[in-house]
């Protein structure tokens, strides 16, 4: 359990969702193409690796999907950018667990 202590972290954002990764994000979240998040997971692997912004980070956590939408999609596509990433920049994927309910986002 990860409760009470300081664990360092960093996020990226190098792409909008607009245009052409609006796209492809949106082909690998609604439409199946489960290999289009693993390959933008690679380049965003890449872009994290050569950045430099952070090296000594190697943990890679996806946000949980819930179970409903999990079905639905048939895979969590925060896992598979992950796994893209880890695979191009090296490091590992740790999945959290979700432990209730949570409001959607959008």
């Amino acid at each position: 359990e990860l409760t009470g202590m300081e664990i360092p972290c960093a996020a990226l954002a190098p792409y909008v969702h607009e245009g052409v990764s609006g796209k492809v994000v949106a082909a690998f979240k609604y439409r199946g193409e489960k290999s289009l998040a693993v390959h933008m997971g690679r380049m965003l692997g890449i872009s994290v690796s050569g950045s430099g912004r952070f090296s000594g980070y190697g943990v890679y956590v996806p946000v949980p999907l819930h179970p409903q939408r999990f079905r639905a999609r048939g895979y969590n596509q925060a896992a598979e950018l992950c796994r893209g990433m880890a695979e191009a920049a090296g490091g590992a994927v740790v999945a959290l667990r979700q432990v209730g309910q949570c409001q959607r986002h959008f």
